[in-house]
């Protein structure tokens, strides 16, 4: 390779890790059919504009399907596809400060089909997907929905724990810990978790709220390259609201809807 060749080919990748790099840190939704460019939670310190009306969920790609559904009405039940456009509404999923409930998480990835002449072959892929749990707060009042420090977030938002179990023996995030905001698992070495429970700790101020994220991304052990040129990332997401213990759900009406009147009371 001579000088002007190997210059252009550092050139090459110099921009696609910058771009990279960017992507990663503010979640922009550009258009691009590239992998990592469609991954809300890849990185931990990832912006607010990858979470944006118009960024999705994205539930269906070539890499699979995601769900993430929780008792959006209130009768005891959870329901595939249920809360709609409830599950990114304020204040989303309520739920006290002093009770737990089951989230349902779905992950059908799609092998890589290759029909020919003679006995089928598939392509398997599951070694480089990564299943991805992630909770963060956010700011309703603000474009970028982002605070400025862990410890306003916490004022604003409240706290919650998310448990493998509901005897809350197994705890997988914990929204007030930086540290335990974004679990990573290799689809190739595990079973993805088909329900998880959220526990309401501390209530939210009003404009506060969390989104927990369930994703399917293909990036696990592939460098930026490999990344870069990957498949769109799957996820979903609903929002969550904590409130003080004793309030009624907003979506529970307890009033009759037929009241009839005696006219001996006229």
């Amino acid at each position: 390779m001579n000088t002007r060749s190997s210059v252009k080919l550092s050139f090459l990748i110099y921009f696609l890790s910058l771009a990279l790099t960017a992507q990663a840190q503010w979640g922009w939704n550009n258009g691009w059919q590239w992998g990592i460019q469609r991954s809300p939670a890849m990185n931990n310190n990832a912006g607010w504009a990858g979470w944006g009306p118009g960024a999705g969920p994205r539930i269906n790609t070539p890499l699979g399907k995601v769900a993430i559904n929780a008792d959006y009405n209130y009768d005891g039940q959870v329901w595939n596809n249920e809360g709609g456009s409830s599950k990114v509404t304020p204040p989303g999923l309520v739920i006290g400060s002093d009770e737990m409930t089951k989230v349902l998480l779905t992950c059908n990835p799609d092998p890589v089909y290759l029909p020919q002449e003679g006995s089928p072959k598939v392509v398997m892929r599951f070694y480089k997907l990564a299943v991805i749990l992630d909770v963060r707060g956010i700011d309703l009042s603000k474009k970028n929905g982002q605070y400025r420090s862990l410890d306003k977030e916490i004022e604003k938002c409240g706290r919650i724990l998310v448990w493998a179990d509901k005897n809350r023996k197994n705890l997988l995030l914990d929204s007030s810990d930086s540290t335990r905001r974004r679990l990573v698992w290799s689809y190739a070495e595990s079973v993805p978790l088909p329900h998880v429970y959220v526990e309401g700790v501390q209530a939210a101020q009003p404009g506060g709220a969390h989104l927990i994220t369930w994703e399917l991304d293909d990036s696990f052990g592939q460098n930026a390259i490999q990344r870069f040129f990957g498949e769109p990332a799957v996820w979903d997401r609903l929002m969550l609201s904590v409130r003080p213990r004793g309030l009624t759900k907003p979506n529970v009406d307890t009033d009759p809807v037929w009241i009839k009147f005696s006219h001996s009371t006229q």
